[in-house]
């Protein structure tokens, strides 16, 4: 059966796992998140992969997950996985990434009572809520007669009620629920129409009730006519083409005389799903008539009548009128409700609050286009209805007889609720399709979605439009459309991305499904790789590594979610000592300009071209394709270490470490060392500092790849905790000490660590402390004296900041204060570039982060404090892909300190941008603005 479950996010994260046999190793999980997750051309539900295939369901924002290495059925596997999402809903509410990561703990809970070896064993909400609550520790006798009772209940006949329920009243509604589906020609001719219909009960019955009720099915009215040996008028029977029913129906009964008989569970469920195809009553009539004239305008007159009864009305009335994506302005006129244009949706949208039956609205208008470079004819996608009729069904289906008994009573009230919500819309099937042919930019057409937020949630977007490219010509398109009509565009790249580099109130891009990877030789660098600008990280990381030969990228790369175009347009740097940025790393990459052509950017055909083009922060256009450097797979002893702050804070010290590192990062937890029972609990000389050193060596890794899977499933299990308790601290600020330290000696305070890792595994092994936990990041670079004097004396200033806010009952904040070493950078507008030709090209820069959790108060007063401190003593530069705006006065020193950089970058970037299309954002335009001005 079921060897290996598992819970991933969007992102393709593991929240959940178990595994159940032998046959499968953890390291199954990748397999799925490469194979499935990142290759958005896997749409079947079932993956098999040598002899081991994987069942999904996508759900939410989750992917659940089984996986066999048997011929297991497959229905049961997948009954499974729908059984867990409603039970999920049963407890949580609904079911998403936030309700695993909250209740983590109950699911591997339910898991382990619904799954037995593999096998499903009870999959009963209410059997299951019996013995897994959310409440509070029974008392030894509650707990025997609950015991058997589950016992009465798992075994019994009807395992989905208890027998012990009891209502004051009983009551039991029935809601009819329909879904039209309509497909319609120009001429008004219904070419294919549907109803997918629910039947919804929601019982409140004491008791284990017996409950029958019949429908106007045909087949059933046609039976009983044959019984009485007559004939019988079947003018009002729904032909029901097929059904599904909930468990508890007698399916026996249903076949013998077509009567639904079952005990039901308590509370709402599905009762039945039914489909029919035969005498569909349609709510309403749409008439549409769409006159295009000329390439200049369009024409509108929507006739909409409603069909049923004059005595019923129509609620909530939405109608959805697609309009060239060409469109500058509507001006429209209508009858009843309110009407309006929506640029980011393509339609217009017309609302009418109630619609009375058997009336007709009309609404009418034009549409102004703009001219289009592009010359395809529009596609006139359809028009869509969303609305809600109450005592009315499409099908015709209703429920007739109803009896229910209660205890030993042979009749009880019962409640036909008749509001029946009704929804319409209309499908885009492949008739449709092939009858009405060629949207204009098919492959570039824009999302659905109508915001977007970074992966932090601290930035939040509405634009116009968001675009979803998934080809080099989707991207060509969308610059095309976009100067065509005059908009801005903006890329959400994920370097980071915490800063409001990608705001614009026009086209927004989004390069998320761009990931191809490819490794190959070439005649100048040896091993490379070339990525889509949206692949992420981990995914370069896994080709190379899989390569023969092994490989790896030659920069440390922490959060293993950022993308290839985001690190590099962005300037994000790694932890090699020896090295610099990402953007230092790449040898090529191809950026489609505002022209909408392709080009390529190389250091051996133009290098000052290429130094501003490594690091644009999206500038120049939308990055399609990034070739990076590799080295040979090497390992790194990570060696952690505890010391006290005050005994590692010592120049001496810090370069002697560095100088035999290949990699040095040095966190801070502030109060790590509270001690609520010594005569000081608040003493900064107590406090600890975590180093984490690697040196490059010839050794094995220590750990296996299923070792370090479930190390790294550990870590992010933890780090649920700790977003838990950062919460807390947000709540009540003066737990900040005696949490912090908690976390510390829970975590990286519990003892020094020794492995030997793989590069990536090094690189990202710190990652899971932070990536699930939303924050606010800040960092600054500055130039580092040859004696580290100038480090040490500021990272015992982020201390003492601390200790000071806390001796006034300010406590900061849930901070993590992390310093790094790099290189200079020979990017034009990386923090870390020198423009003085005399510089030491090899100089060490420190860039000290400051990170808390989202929403924390006081936060942008700590980091402006500092921040102002190092620019004015070192010309410290904040990194481009994290916070630094609202730091006084800091646009206009960035214009000065960027000055030369600035006016060297924008003699190329108008090459290629000359009417700013790609310069959206108002932080940047100030920038550049104070420089060139």
């Amino acid at each position: 059966m079921i060897s290996a479950f598992f819970i991933y996010n969007q992102k393709g994260e593991v929240l959940i796992s178990r595994l159940y046999r032998q046959d499968l190793k953890r390291s199954v999980a990748d397999i799925f998140r490469i194979q499935v997750i990142s290759n958005t051309d896997v749409r079947s539900p079932i993956i098999t992969l040598g002899s081991t295939s994987f069942f999904h369901v996508r759900h939410e924002n989750l992917y659940i997950v089984a996986v066999t290495k048997c011929n297991a059925n497959a229905a049961l596997v997948f009954e499974f996985c729908y059984r867990l999402i409603n039970i999920g809903k049963a407890y949580f509410g609904k079911l998403d990434e936030e309700a695993v990561k909250n209740n983590f703990v109950l699911v591997y809970e339910l898991l382990d009572e619904i799954l037995d070896f593999g096998y499903p064993q009870n999959s009963e909400t209410e059997t299951l809520k019996l013995y897994i609550t959310t409440e509070g520790v029974k008392s030894e006798r509650a707990l025997k007669e609950d015991s058997s009772k589950i016992t009465i209940q798992a075994t019994g006949a009807t395992s989905w009620r208890r027998s012990d329920i009891k209502y004051r009243k009983n009551e039991a509604f029935i809601d009819v629920i329909e879904s039209i589906n309509l497909l319609m020609s120009t001429t008004g001719t219904i070419l294919r129409a549907d109803v997918s219909g629910r039947i919804m009960m929601r019982a409140y019955l004491s008791g284990t009730p017996e409950c029958k009720f019949g429908l106007n099915d045909k087949l059933l009215l046609e039976k009983d006519a044959s019984h009485k040996g007559g004939s019988r008028k079947t003018t009002n029977t729904v032909e029901i083409d097929d059904c599904q029913f909930h468990q508890c129906v007698k399916l026996g009964k249903f076949d013998s005389d077509r009567t639904i008989s079952f005990v039901p569970p308590d509370g709402e469920f599905e009762l039945m799903r039914y489909r029919t195809t035969e005498n569909v009553n349609l709510p309403f009539r749409v008439h549409p008539v769409v006159n295009e004239i000329g390439k200049s305008r369009v024409e509108y007159r929507i006739s909409v009548k409603a069909n049923f009864s004059q005595k019923l009305y129509a609620n909530n009335v939405l109608i959805r009128i697609p309009t060239p994506l060409n469109t500058a302005n509507i001006n429209l006129r209508a009858a009843a409700g309110k009407a309006k244009y929506v640029p980011a949706e393509n339609s217009i949208v017309w609302k009418i609050n109630r619609f009375q039956g058997q009336s007709e609205v009309t609404l009418s208008g034009e549409a102004e286009l703009s001219a289009m470079t592009i010359k395809k004819a529009w596609s006139r996608p359809p028009i869509s209805m969303d609305f809600q009729v109450l005592m009315f069904t499409s099908s015709g289906l209703l429920p007739e007889v109803i009896k229910l008994g209660v205890f030993n009573r042979p009749t009880s009230d019962i409640c036909l609720d008749s509001a029946v919500p009704l929804r319409k819309h209309k499908e885009r099937s492949p008739l449709y399709r092939k009858k009405f042919d060629g949207f204009t930019l098919r492959s570039a057409i824009p999302s659905s979605d109508k915001t977007w937020e970074n992966w932090a949630g601290t930035i939040h977007l509405a634009p116009e439009a968001i675009f979803k490219p998934t080809t080099l010509t989707d991207l060509q398109d969308i610059v095309n459309l976009a100067r065509t009509n005059g908009k801005t565009i903006r890329c959400a790249a994920e370097g980071h991305t915490l800063s409001s580099l990608s705001v614009t109130k026009k086209y927004l891009v989004i390069i998320n499904n761009l990931k191809k990877v490819q490794v190959l030789q070439d005649e100048h660098y040896g091993w490379v790789v070339i990525a889509e600008a949206g692949t992420p990280i981990r995914e370069i990381d896994y080709v190379l590594r899989t390569n023969n030969p092994p490989l790896t990228l030659p920069s440390a790369i922490e959060p293993d979610h950022v993308r290839a175009a985001g690190v590099v347009a962005t300037g994000s740097h790694g932890a090699k000592t020896a090295l610099s940025t990402m953007s230092d790393q790449v040898v090529s990459m191809k950026i489609v300009a505002a022209d909408g052509k392709v080009y390529e950017f190389c250091d051996t055909t133009n290098a000052l071209e290429m130094q501003a083009a490594k690091l644009n922060l999206g500038l120049f256009g939308i990055i399609y394709s990034v070739t990076f450097r590799t080295e040979p797979m090497f390992n790194l002893h990570m060696i952690d270490t505890l010391p006290l702050a005050k005994d590692f804070l010592v120049p001496s010290v810090v370069k002697q470490l560095f100088e035999s590192s290949d990699s040095l990062q040095i966190f801070y937890w502030p109060f790590n060392s509270y001690d609520p029972s010594a005569s000081q609990p608040l003493d900064p000389t107590k406090d600890q500092l975590w180093v984490n050193q690697f040196v490059r060596t010839d050794e094995k890794p220590t750990l296996s790849p299923e070792e370090f899977a479930a190390l790294r499933v550990f870590q992010n299990e933890t780090s649920f905790l700790v977003n838990y308790q950062y919460q807390v601290m947000l709540e009540k600020p003066e737990y900040t000490p005696a949490i912090t330290s908690t976390i510390w000696h829970e975590g990286p305070g519990i003892a020094p660590v020794s492995l030997v890792l793989q590069a990536p595994d090094a690189i990202h092994f710190l990652s899971s402390y932070s990536k699930n936990i939303p924050g606010n990041f800040a960092a600054f670079l500055f130039k580092v004296d040859p004696d580290f004097n100038d480090f040490v004396k500021e990272f015992q200033a982020i201390i003492n900041a601390t200790y000071a806010a806390a001796a006034q009952n300010s406590f900061p904040f849930n901070i993590i204060a992390s310093a790094r070493f790099i290189r200079s950078s020979h990017a034009l507008l990386a923090p870390t570039f020198d423009p003085d030709p005399n510089a030491d090209p090899n100089a060490i820069y420190c860039s000290i982060d400051i990170s808390t959790y989202h929403f924390t108060p006081g936060f942008q007063t700590f980091v402006s404090s500092l921040g102002q401190k190092w620019i004015q003593d070192y010309n410290a530069k904040p990194h481009w892909a994290k916070e630094w705006e609202y730091v006084p006065n800091i646009k206009s020193y960035l214009s000065q300190a960027y000055k030369t950089q600035i006016n060297t970058f924008e003699k190329i970037r108008e090459k290629y941008d000359p009417n700013k299309l790609f310069f959206d954002n108002e932080s940047l335009q100030k920038i550049f603005d104070g420089a060139l001005h």
